[in-house]
């Protein structure tokens, strides 16, 4: 059985649930970990669509739910972005190619722990599951019964939003349970309509000028990047709408800016940690007349923006960046998750 695991930090963690689900699982269970630290779930729909996931695995993993809150709680995503991202993520899962299952794994923030409430990541993501078919681990509820047990926050939390090691483990557990039960299915076919098509962006329908291809990463993971400094650019093809950037994090890493029809963006690529890769996204995506150019450095007319990671007093300037891929949208994600919200029934997920 080939499995994928697909989510955050809790993920990649050297003491995480996924390397404990590794040391527990039977020999025969081939488990690949394709996660990235401090990502949303619109992560997941790159590198799913960039390593064909949804038709080779037999079933994915996805732990996305602490950091897509995080986004919301700092205002990089919104409820409705955040409708369109997960059920674009679940919509690769429903298409006649794939073969592949998904399973959510939705774990809580501390803070939601202590207060013993569930968060509007959770609200709508279990919606989105229930609404078509897609089967959870549900950490909250794990987590809360553990709480009201008796057991410390403290022991249960390393920090903010990452479990003890101990506890990791007791979730590897839980998740190993899971998949020695679960049975095969897709999401019911009516996401292939409600969600946006969020995909990485074919290597074919980027063009590159003055680019130095390399590969660059960590013991983790490893990629092809395409470096630019100054005087490199380049331009998208058939991207309706322009959602992020995969690239590396360096010490001289610099921004890179987007003309789009309606905005001109200077993307800003450095965060507060470096040497590892991060999906980059645009609070508003960047929508496209055809194409969408890009090129290297500072410039004038573009809106700047910060990505999560980066504190305001943090030097924008570099030297280079280095670029994985993109991420796009066949759809606009804001209309589309406003949809998707109506269809869920926003009062019942407690959202106004």
């Amino acid at each position: 059985m080939r499995i994928a695991i697909i989510g955050t930090s809790n993920s990649v963690m050297t003491r995480g649930w996924a390397n404990a689900l590794k040391k527990i699982s039977p020999e025969h269970w081939e488990i690949e970990n394709l996660s990235l630290g401090a990502s949303p779930s619109l992560y997941g729909s790159f590198i799913i669509s960039k390593e064909n996931i949804a038709d080779n695995f037999d079933y994915a993993l996805l732990d996305f739910t602490i950091n897509d809150q995080q986004f919301l709680d700092i205002s990089n995503l919104s409820l409705e972005y955040l409708a369109a991202s997960y059920t674009g993520l679940l919509r690769h899962f429903a298409t006649d190619e794939a073969v592949c299952t998904p399973i959510c794994v939705f774990l809580p923030q501390r803070a939601f722990a202590q207060e013993g409430k569930n968060t509007d990541a959770y609200n709508i993501c279990t919606k989105i599951c229930d609404h078509y078919g897609i089967d959870y681990i549900d950490g909250f509820a794990t987590v809360q019964r553990l709480a009201k047990g008796g057991i410390g926050v403290d022991e249960i939390f390393a920090d903010w939003g990452h479990l003890t090691p101990e506890y990791q483990i007791v979730m590897a557990e839980k998740v190993l349970d899971f998949l020695t039960k679960a049975i095969p299915k897709k999401p019911r076919p009516e996401i292939l309509m409600n969600a946006p098509k969020i995909t990485a962006v074919p290597g074919g329908d980027i063009e590159y000028l003055n680019g130095e291809v390399r590969t660059l990463g960590t013991s983790f993971a490893r990629h092809q990047v395409t470096s630019l400094r100054e005087g490199g650019s380049g331009t998208i093809y058939n991207a309706p709408f322009l959602l992020g950037i995969l690239h590396w994090i360096d010490e001289a890493s610099g921004p890179v800016c987007f003309k789009g029809s309606d905005v001109n963006v200077s993307k800003a690529l450095r965060k507060e940690w470096t040497k590892l890769f991060a999906l980059t996204h645009f609070r508003k995506p960047v929508r496209s007349d055809g194409t969408i150019p890009f090129v290297f450095g500072e410039k004038q007319g573009y809106l700047l923006e910060r990505g999560f990671g980066l504190a305001k007093t943090t030097q924008i300037a570099g030297d280079v960046a280095d670029i994985v891929g993109f991420l796009k949208s066949d759809a606009d994600p804001i209309a589309q998750g406003r949809l998707l919200l109506e269809t869920l029934g926003a009062s019942e997920t407690g959202i106004a």
